[in-house]
């Protein structure tokens, strides 16, 4: 839970990448047990657009792969799909909170850009589960610098 983007966090965060990409589609990923969390996302921002796919808890891992591969950028939290993306070498956005960039980023520093806010004390932690209840450090991202070095990928 740590490592996962609250709800209204990542429907700012889209708003934003929405106003900015009004000709792309944005495709949702997610494991079967995710699939609740995605779905709340998606259907606050399904309103606002119909750029919008939901595939969590719909893919095979070959068809994940594929999904990946086939991207044009990866915005993620620190995750499984993050690491995938960059050993595709398709542009990825890791929003990290918990864990440590030094230690778990994608390897390929060519293809990856991290962002962290960076201003609690306890950042970077190794904790599985936040002491705020919801991770205070992705909740002080900025969404505008995160669309910010998205258009920068996108150029």
């Amino acid at each position: 839970s740590s490592r996962r983007m609250p709800v209204a966090k990542a429907v700012a965060i889209m708003h934003t990448l929405l106003q900015q990409f009004q000709n792309h589609e944005f495709v949702f990923i997610g494991t079967p047990a995710e699939k609740e969390h995605v779905d709340s996302i998606v259907e606050e921002l399904t309103a606002l657009s119909n750029q919008l796919i939901n595939k969590a808890g719909a893919t095979t891992l070959k068809e994940l792969f594929e999904l990946i591969a086939s991207a044009s950028l990866m915005l993620s939290t620190d995750s499984g799909p993050a690491h995938v993306a960059n050993g595709f070498t398709t542009k990825t956005v890791v929003l990290f909170g918990a864990g440590n960039e030094e230690n778990t980023a994608p390897y390929n520093a060519s293809a990856v850009t991290v962002i962290r806010n960076g201003t609690l004390p306890c950042e970077p932690c190794v904790s599985n589960t936040c002491k705020f209840g919801e991770p205070k450090c992705l909740l002080l991202l900025n969404k505008e610098t995160i669309a910010e070095v998205v258009v920068n990928l996108n150029k």
